[in-house]
């Protein structure tokens, strides 16, 4: 709890703001700034870093305004434990490819929800890299919430005052999921079954249970219960930053799900057993897709997946939306 004279306090809208002096370096009367935290001990330990540190004190120091830029790495660094290593990339590349360019030298004091909608406004109508083409509403969306995000960390950090900012995000029609019917679903379980390779395996495995193409490529061996008939998924295959950051390049590994709700058990349709085992048979890797040690591409996958719907003269359909029309075995 805060002591008498600490200049602490909670807010009503539940965070909890410190005072502290700052030297005017004039004859004018004291002034104060101010920190926030989301408890006290946070707000407590801001003030003493603060006060430990003349130079922190100076008035003249803190007239420099601070820009949007000089805190994307902060919130980038905070957000690491939250976010998956792909969710990460794909942060990163909007931050530098849309928020950078044209807010970056904003000042956090200049941000007003106008300057907001009309960089969300241009986004939408010529946002694309080359300036001449409009970016979807969920892209758009995707770039207003990373941008909200950090001027909310900003906010939350003590860097600014709390922005007054009213924005309404673009709107997102919703499209009919396309999904293939129960006579093309059939069609292609016969296709499938038809000289079975990996490839063809792990399409019927999703064709029967819903997994997504990242958990179908980095399904293993051992991920397969046989004794009782169950896929462990614990796994899937991500894009994540190289280990040399210098080249700003990605990579391809095996991650956990992004969610807890995606570590999960799934029964084997009986259906499948004997396919199942017939295949492990003649398995030379460890991944149930692949003839290798070596786990298979999403994008790879994809492409293969096409290929054989193309062949069967089957319509294409987006290769997540196996999870939308999985065929559940009948009783």
């Amino acid at each position: 709890m805060p002591k008498k004279g600490e200049n602490i306090r909670k807010r009503a809208d539940g965070r909890w703001e410190g005072r502290y002096k700052v030297d005017t370096l004039t004859d004018a009367k004291t002034k104060y700034h101010s920190v926030y935290g989301k408890t006290y001990k946070e707000v407590k330990d801001k003030i003493r870093l603060i006060t430990s540190q003349p130079a922190l004190l100076n008035e003249k120091k803190q007239q420099q305004p601070i820009l949007i830029k000089e805190i994307i790495t902060q919130w980038l660094n905070s957000s690491k434990s939250i976010h998956k290593g792909a969710t990460e990339v794909r942060y990163e590349y909007l931050i530098e490819k849309h928020i950078i360019p044209e807010l970056g030298d904003v000042p956090l004091s200049s941000v007003t929800s106008s300057m907001l909608t009309s960089f969300m406004n241009r986004k939408l109508e010529q946002g694309s890299l080359n300036g001449k083409e409009a970016l979807s509403p969920a892209y758009v969306r995707s770039i207003m919430s990373v941008t909200l995000s950090i001027l909310q960390f900003a906010v939350n950090e003590g860097l600014c005052q709390p922005l007054n900012i009213n924005l309404q995000k673009p709107s997102i029609d919703k499209r009919e999921l396309e999904v293939l019917s129960v006579f093309d679903q059939n069609r292609l379980e016969s296709a499938l079954l038809n000289n079975i390779n990996e490839t063809k395996l792990g399409i019927l495995i999703s064709l029967n249970t819903g997994l997504r193409i990242g958990e179908v490529c980095a399904l293993s061996w051992n991920d397969i219960d046989f004794e009782n008939q169950i896929f462990h998924i614990r796994s899937t295959v991500a894009r994540v930053k190289s280990d040399d950051e210098r080249n700003g390049t990605t990579k391809l590994i095996i991650d956990k799900p992004k969610t807890k709700s995606s570590l999960r058990d799934i029964p084997i349709p009986s259906k499948l057993i004997p396919i199942l085992v017939f295949m492990k048979q003649r398995a030379t890797g460890i991944y149930v897709v692949s003839n290798n040690n070596c786990f298979i591409s999403p994008r790879t996958y994809e492409y293969r997946y096409h290929k054989i719907l193309d062949d069967c003269n089957i319509p294409s359909v987006n290769y997540h939306s196996r999870k939308h029309c999985h065929i559940c075995e009948k009783s």
